[in-house]
């Protein structure tokens, strides 16, 4: 679907020969348009050479009539880019700061200030001055407003005859020419992005761009290949502003891959995807992306659910008035507005797939990506979900991708593309065309007829029908651009909410809450009850040191067993929730520091809980400062523990996989400890990989602290009859709490690294 405002004419009404004062910028270049107009292409004999192969001859041209600057398409093999949209043999007014692509080169329209009367319509222009601040805030010199932009957004500084932009550690990031940059030198034709917004710079000034609203995506030959398998198969599509696209097909055609791509939550082999000029990875603050599992904690109501997210999404510098708005905004687009004060597991299927969307609409994204969102729901809720997609894309400006397998409301969709296998674009056509095109009376009948033929010969017949020519060149795909630095302000921030969501989360599950909390004390009463009252006492009191290090070591088993229970599912549940944020700007170490606030708080009372029993029931005749020790060693080994059920976490598949995989965990710690078979016992291999079991270093240190070998020394049947030998239990407490350190920066370090391949979507 086309702009409204655009007009296409030939290049025949065009022609004329008043004059104007207009300039063209290339490579940093300006180049006054003359009067006949500018050519563009390869040969030598155009006023612009573009010198790639993916130009044509002769491939576009800027032109004036009536008081007005067109470009026009020659019929090139690739189209003409304006603004990202593509021109195939058709004409576009120009405005100042409008930019070309040719051949992957971009082109940069300026109308002189000069120009008055009837000529291209100018924009205000910023005049370039020693520093220009830009930010949704009222005090700055340039003044944008939306959810993507800062309130101290970028600064735009001129020392000497240089000119930089500088990004103020903006949660959308700012862009030059399409790239995210920290910093950047500007030179004539730069274009700085700031969210919906451009600033073209001239050399002289900026002319802005307001382009807010929704974004024009550009698809070209992406193919997607994963372990030598085709996924994707040079797919090229266009969704334009307000329209409506439907993904429909066969299983294992690709659908969830292309729209992965097409949202920019993985990236193809090769092909490009450009949102308005821009690639994808550079404006994903601008993108909606609703993947098939739930983003959603079933737990929070839904306005709590949209409160976090808001304040994930939107900038550091947000007040509460514009989170509320935004939630409000995004709860009466939905149509949620009697459920939103419930719990999200209480609601039905099809309004937890509006929670998700909701969850989305905060940033206003300018393109929103959908995978399966009517998956489940009864015909006519299916079609409430296609009714919403569609007044989103209408009223809402939202460009809306949709894949489905529903076939009951394909009719609502401005454009339905079919895949086929081997992710084969095997139609991409209005509804009433696609019937045609397939010889079908109902959509269902589109599967019917891709299974009765293979995808290649529906992918020739459309490629002949669209008189599709093969490119000269395949574009590749471009490297991922650098991460954008996030401040440790934002970080921060982002840990706190996080925090406080998990605790809310966490503690109204009463039931896990409860268990969790009886384990410590249920455990230590029937381990210490095993044992006799003194068995600490000295040994002409009735001690007997050798059993004492039997309830050690149960008491550093149960404290592990508690902090890798306690953490074993605790991200392997959330994964799509934590995927989809870590796409949004969310990072990993907010996000662990959210579990280990949490984890490690509930371990530090479940040690309490165990050394605190442990002292009235079986009484360690030591001093206070003693307890304090073995408590110090218990909770570090707690943490530790964490760390193991985190990482397990992070392994696993799904939450029954990280269930079984914590108690072999468990029991390697129990085997080589030195609790059950003593290290003296065993064989030097088997003592070496006891080293690597942090469970021995906790046993070692609190027997270490209680002081067992004096307790030998002391008892005349454990001198003579001593399994542990009188170096085991002679690790230095500082010596203890640097192993478990260790073991800890191991552990959090694989997490970190799990956490960082897995690719957020």
């Amino acid at each position: 679907m086309r702009s409204p405002t655009a007009v296409a004419r030939s290049l025949e009404e065009l022609l004329g020969d008043e004059e104007g004062a207009a300039t063209a910028i290339h490579e940093g270049r300006r180049r006054e348009i003359p009067a006949s107009g500018l050519a563009i292409g390869r040969e030598t004999d155009n006023d612009v050479v573009v010198s790639t192969p993916l130009a044509s001859r002769h491939h576009a041209r800027i032109v004036r009539n009536e008081g007005r600057w067109f470009l026009a398409d020659l019929d090139s093999t690739n189209g003409t880019f304006l603004n990202g949209e593509r021109l195939r043999g058709e004409a576009r007014f120009l405005q100042s700061g409008d930019s070309i692509a040719v051949g992957g080169e971009t082109i940069r329209f300026v109308v002189d200030e000069a120009e008055t009367g009837d000529g291209a319509a100018l924009a205000s222009r910023i005049p370039l001055v020693k520093r220009l601040t830009v930010g949704r805030d009222a005090g700055n010199d340039v003044r944008l407003t939306g959810p993507a932009v800062s309130g101290l957004h970028a600064e735009i500084v001129m020392t000497g005859d240089r000119v930089e932009v500088i990004d103020h550690g903006s949660r959308s990031g700012t862009r030059v020419d399409g790239a995210v940059v920290q910093r950047a030198q500007l030179a004539p034709g730069a274009e700085v992005g700031i969210g919906p917004y451009r600033l073209v710079f001239d050399g002289n000034s900026f002319i802005p761009r307001d382009e807010t609203g929704a974004l024009r995506m550009e698809a070209e030959s992406v193919t997607v290949s994963a372990r030598g398998k085709v996924l994707l198969d040079r797919v090229s599509l266009e969704v334009g502003p307000g329209e409506l696209v439907a993904v429909i097909g066969e299983s294992g055609s690709g659908k969830s891959t292309l729209l992965k791509v097409l949202a920019g939550v993985s990236r193809p082999t090769s092909g490009e995807i450009l949102l308005s000029g821009d690639p994808v990875q550079s404006r994903l603050a601008e993108v909606g992306y609703l993947p098939q599992d739930e983003i959603v904690h079933p737990r929070l109501t839904a306005v709590e659910s949209l409160r976090y997210s808001a304040r994930l999404r939107l900038p550091r510098d947000s007040s509460e008035e514009d989170i509320e708005e935004a939630v409000r905004r995004a709860v009466s687009a939905v149509s949620l507005e009697h459920v939103a004060e419930q719990r999200v597991g209480e609601l039905s299927g099809g309004q937890r797939k509006r929670v998700g969307l909701a969850t989305e609409l905060l940033s206003h994204p300018g393109i929103l990506f959908l995978d399966e969102p009517t998956t489940g729901l009864d015909v006519g809720l299916e079609r409430q979900m296609m009714d919403l997609f569609r007044s989103l894309a209408v009223v809402g400006d939202h460009a809306v991708v949709v894949v489905t397998h529903a076939t009951h409301s394909l009719d609502l969709a401005d454009t339905l593309c079919v895949m086929g296998r081997g992710g084969h674009l095997c139609f991409a056509g209005s509804p009433q065309e696609t019937l045609e095109f397939f010889a079908a009376e109902s959509f269902e009948d589109v599967y019917l007829a891709l299974q009765a033929r293979p995808a290649v010969e529906w992918r020739e017949d459309f490629e002949r029908r669209q008189g599709a020519t093969t490119q000269p060149e395949t574009a590749k795909a471009r490297p991922a651009p650098a991460r954008r630095h996030v401040d440790i302000r934002t970080k921060a921030g982002q840990a706190a909410t996080l925090t406080s969501r998990y605790l809310n989360v966490f503690l109204r599950d009463r039931v896990n809450l409860a268990i969790l909390l009886l384990q410590a004390p249920v455990l230590a009463v029937s381990l210490l009850l095993l044992f006799r009252r003194d068995l600490f006492a000295a040994a002409d009191s009735g001690g007997a040191p050798l059993v004492a290090t039997q309830l050690v070591f149960l008491l550093a088993m149960i404290t592990i067993w508690l902090g890798a229970v306690d953490a074993s599912r605790e991200i392997v549940k959330e994964r799509a929730i934590f995927a989809r944020e870590r796409a949004m700007g969310v990072t990993i170490g907010p996000y662990l520091v959210s579990k280990v606030a949490v984890l490690f708080s509930l371990i530090l009372v479940q040690a309490a809980i165990l050394i605190v029993l442990t002292a009235i029931l079986r009484p360690l005749h030591e001093s206070f400062g003693t307890y304090l020790e073995v408590y110090g060693i218990v909770a570090a080994a707690g943490f530790v523990a964490v760390g193991m059920g985190l990482l397990i976490s992070c392994v696993a598949g799904n939450e029954d996989q990280a269930t079984a995989l914590a108690p072999i965990a468990m029991t390697a710690q129990l085997f080589f400890s030195g609790g059950i078979v003593t290290v003296k016992s065993m064989t030097g291999f088997m003592a070496a990989i006891s080293t690597t079991a942090f469970g021995r270093w906790t046993f070692q240190g609190m027997g270490t602290a209680l002081h067992m070998n004096g307790r030998f020394l002391s008892d005349p049947a454990s001198r003579t009859n001593n399994q542990y030998g009188f170096s085991f239990f002679d690790v230095g407490t500082g010596e203890t709490f640097g192993l478990l350190a260790v073991f800890a920066v191991l552990f959090f370090g694989g997490i970190v690294l799990l956490l960082s391949r897995r690719k957020p979507g």
